[in-house]
């Protein structure tokens, strides 16, 4: 992706830590690992739906 983002955000769980994503402005889309098809939100990420 051209002209991306990687962006991250701490957990409020000392066991995780932080995650980190990519954001792609030409879709409005945040991706990571497990969802490479990327959601409208980074809250929506798996990683934090635990």
């Amino acid at each position: 992706m051209t002209g991306c983002e990687i962006d991250g955000h701490d957990v409020l769980h000392d066991k995780w830590g932080n995650h980190q994503w990519v954001y792609d402005p030409v879709t409005d889309k945040h991706y990571d690992a497990e969802c490479p098809e990327g959601v409208d939100d980074w809250k929506q990420l798996p990683f934090y739906n635990r």
